[in-house]
């Protein structure tokens, strides 16, 4: 029997056993809806591949669209416009697969929910986050506890933000050179970034480093712990003073 005149079920098994023989079916099979989602579901890997043989009308339907993304959510790239629009099948897609956010609409990646996610899930996320959500500092400081490096794709305002400074240079090494100049010069910062990575004074303020120069890594560090302590201490007198005066009055 002539490959072309075998009945759907036959087409599916050869087509599970090798996906290139794709190519022999039928015009009147790939443009049947129903059984592109049988093969859909059959299918194992490369699901992109799929849209190589059938209509191209077929990457704006819906059903067939959220078929692949659930398979492999780095489908969503071949998919329509308006499909990487769509909530359902975006929210599927980087839940598979958090980078395919990359490829939803300018909408969806400002979407804070689904930015969450597809964080939560990989940090590299954050790169293709809109201006706004890079800006979060729930998002930011999700994707930095997974990834301190990820902090490159943040706002400059959050680069500047301690509290996310800190979780980033404590979760990575190689943090201090995405960190604002203005923390670069933060004693506490330096500190810890320097105890995660021993050449993080290469990324130091000028001002800091001259502080530091001529120490080894042990003396730098012990350094900067006295500093720290010392104007904590400098820190705890001055609200002392500033509440006696207050009784006083």
């Amino acid at each position: 029997m002539n490959i072309s005149e075998k009945t759907e079920e036959e087409h599916l098994e050869i087509i599970a056993k090798n996906f290139k023989n794709m190519k022999f079916v039928p015009q009147t099979l790939r443009k049947n809806k129903n059984f592109i989602l049988k093969v859909i579901n059959n299918m194992t890997d490369s699901y992109g591949r799929i849209f190589s043989y059938i209509p191209q009308y077929f990457n704006d339907d819906k059903d067939i669209g959220l078929a692949v993304v659930k398979k492999s959510g780095r489908t969503l790239e071949c998919l329509s416009e308006n499909l990487s629009a769509n909530n359902e099948i975006v929210f599927t897609a980087v839940n598979e697969y958090a980078l395919s956010i990359k490829y939803s609409s300018e909408e969806l990646k400002n979407n804070k929910e689904l930015g969450l996610i597809a964080v939560n899930k990989e940090a590299r996320a954050l790169a293709y986050l809109s201006k706004d959500l890079k800006d979060d500092e729930d998002i930011v400081m999700q994707a930095v506890k997974k990834d301190g490096k990820i902090l490159s794709y943040a706002s400059e305002r959050l680069r500047n933000n301690k509290n996310v400074v800190i979780t980033a240079v404590n979760t990575s090494k190689g943090v201090m050179e995405y960190v604002s100049d203005y923390l670069k010069n933060d004693k506490e910062v330096a500190l810890i970034a320097l105890k995660k990575d021993q050449v993080a004074y290469l990324y130091f303020s000028k001002d800091l480093e001259k502080e530091l120069k001529g120490l080894n890594e042990n003396q730098k560090i012990k350094y900067l712990e006295s500093a720290i302590l010392t104007n904590n201490l400098q820190k705890e007198l001055e609200v002392k003073s500033i509440k006696a005066k207050k009784i006083k009055i």
